[in-house]
């Protein structure tokens, strides 16, 4: 870019003569559009020289999560949901106590953040013992954690009727058309895998009483009476499964007698026609570890 002063000292060394009419006009334009330029700057009392840049401010970015229209509940949910994603054995003490920390302000959270302990746990069944060791935290600094647990249970066991088998299964070939049932399915899958072990964990935790874990069993029983007729199911296979490892988990030489009813239903699954022989395997497994508390039990007497 030429300057005023540059432009007027260039046009003095000029032998005039050698300029054409039209060159000599262009230059007096930019002179003239250069002085007044200058003369306006001199006005606003701004010199010249020192004038900053001419900035652009930024488009302001969409707001995809709708953030601004968050209430401020919403938001402190959004960051305890948050740590949740990322908890962990190895952070766990570090991301649970920023959750306690939020909790001491704002008690009224506290049935969210036991309901996102039982969401987790169907999502991370390996990570069961995990959140039932954070359910005992709370339950020593907040009194009404007892009742927001059965009410969380209750809420969750009506969720396991609502599983049922789908046209896609272990037999169908996955495709382009099925995909999205065999997307759904799995999921159904692992949300009863995990929820039922949660239960089983809060049980030998001793959070909950065998009324709720009760509840559970005779959910997943119900399960299996309806979908027997199809013994080669997915879905029988998985509330099979899950029966059988709740009790597997929940079932020790001291409480035995609270599960005489469950011994006798294994009877009844063993004797499914045409069940499968890894699922009649799995049942005998667990039926031999009864055996074995049995015969301690003598022993002892």
């Amino acid at each position: 870019m030429v300057s005023y002063l540059v432009l007027n000292s260039f046009k003095e060394t000029l032998d005039n003569s050698s300029l054409d009419s039209n060159t000599k006009r262009l230059i007096d334009d930019i002179r003239r559009s250069l002085y007044d330029f200058i003369q306006k700057n001199r006005e606003r009392k701004i010199p010249f020289d020192k004038r900053r840049p001419i900035t652009f401010k930024r488009a302001k970015k969409p707001d995809i999560l709708n953030r601004e229209k968050l209430t401020k509940d919403d938001t402190i949910k959004n960051d305890i949901n948050s740590d949740f994603n990322k908890l962990s054995p190895k952070n766990f003490d570090k991301l649970t106590e920023r959750i306690l920390t939020i909790l001491d302000k704002h008690n009224d959270l506290v049935s969210f953040v036991v309901e996102n302990c039982f969401s987790k746990a169907t999502m991370q069944p390996i990570f069961c013992e995990m959140y039932v060791k954070f359910i005992h935290i709370l339950e020593e600094k907040y009194v009404d954690i007892n009742t927001i647990i059965h009410e969380k249970c209750d809420m969750f066991n009506k969720q396991l009727s609502e599983f049922k088998d789908s046209v896609c299964g272990y037999r169908t070939e996955v495709t382009k058309e099925n995909y999205d049932l065999f997307c759904e399915e799995t999921k159904k899958k692992q949300f009863k895998k995990g929820y039922s072990q949660f239960i089983a964990h809060l049980f030998c935790s001793n959070l909950i009483q065998i009324k709720e874990l009760r509840n559970t069993l005779k959910q997943i029983q119900h399960n299996i009476e309806e979908s027997k007729e199809d013994p080669k199911s997915s879905y029988l296979e998985d509330n099979i499964t899950c029966y059988i490892e709740t009790l597997d988990k929940s079932c020790n030489k001291n409480n035995l007698e609270l599960f005489a009813l469950d011994i006798f239903f294994c009877e009844k699954m063993k004797a499914i026609k045409d069940l499968p022989k890894r699922l009649k395997f799995k049942i005998m497994d667990f039926q031999d570890k009864i055996k074995k508390i049995q015969k301690e039990l003598k022993e002892d007497d």
